[in-house]
C-alpha cells in the first residue's frame, strides 16, 4: 500500500513539474533593469521560404528601475498606458519579436505587461508599421540572436513553427 501511495505521489509530482516547465524560457542576459529570456518552444521562421527572419517570444522580468523605465518609454512613444504605479504594478512582459538574422535587425510585434500575480496591466498589440531597428553591439538583441543561433545549432532544431502566440 505504501508503494502505491508513494508511486501516486511521485507521478503527481512529475506531472506538476512538467506543467510548470512549459514554456521553456531560456535565460539570455541580465542588466540593472531586467533579466531577459526567450521561449525555446516559440522559435519559428516567419515563412518557410525565408530562414533569415525568425519570430520568437521574449520575456523581460523587470527590476523596480526597469518597471518604471518600460512604462515611461511606452508613454513617450504615444501608447495609451493606464495610470499605474509602475514600480509596484509591472513585474514582467512577454513580447513577440521579429529578428532578421541576415540584416542584424529587430522589430517588436507585440508586448504584454503583467503584474506580479500574472494579471495583464496593459497590452501593446499594434506597433503599426514598426521599423526594423539595427541591432547594436553587446545589446540584449545581439545576445538574443547569438543565443538563438547557438541553441538551434547545438540542438539541431528546425525552427520553422507557424504558431508563435505569446499567450
Amino acid at each position: 500500500m505504501k508503494r502505491v501511495m508513494f508511486s501516486t505521489v511521485l507521478l503527481m509530482f512529475a506531472f506538476t513539474v512538467i506543467g510548470f516547465a512549459s514554456p521553456a524560457w531560456q535565460w539570455v542576459t541580465s542588466d540593472q533593469t531586467a533579466s531577459y529570456f526567450f521561449d525555446k518552444n516559440s522559435i519559428g521562421y516567419k515563412t518557410s521560404a525565408d530562414k533569415n527572419i525568425v519570430i520568437v517570444n521574449v520575456k523581460e522580468k523587470y527590476s523596480k528601475e526597469g518597471s518604471e523605465k518600460v512604462i515611461n518609454e511606452a508613454r513617450a512613444k504615444g501608447f495609451s498606458v493606464p495610470a499605474v504605479d509602475a514600480a509596484a504594478s509591472v513585474e514582467y512582459s512577454t513580447n513577440k519579436i521579429e529578428l532578421d538574422l541576415a540584416q542584424n535587425k529587430v522589430k517588436t510585434l507585440s508586448s504584454i505587461l503583467y503584474d506580479k500575480e500574472g494579471r495583464v496591466v496593459f497590452k501593446i498589440t499594434d506597433f503599426g508599421k514598426a521599423a526594423n531597428i539595427d541591432v547594436k553591439s553587446d545589446s540584449f538583441e545581439e545576445k538574443l540572436i547569438n543565443g538563438i543561433r547557438a541553441y538551434t545549432i547545438l540542438n539541431k532544431v528546425d525552427v520553422y513553427n507557424n504558431s508563435n502566440d505569446i499567450n
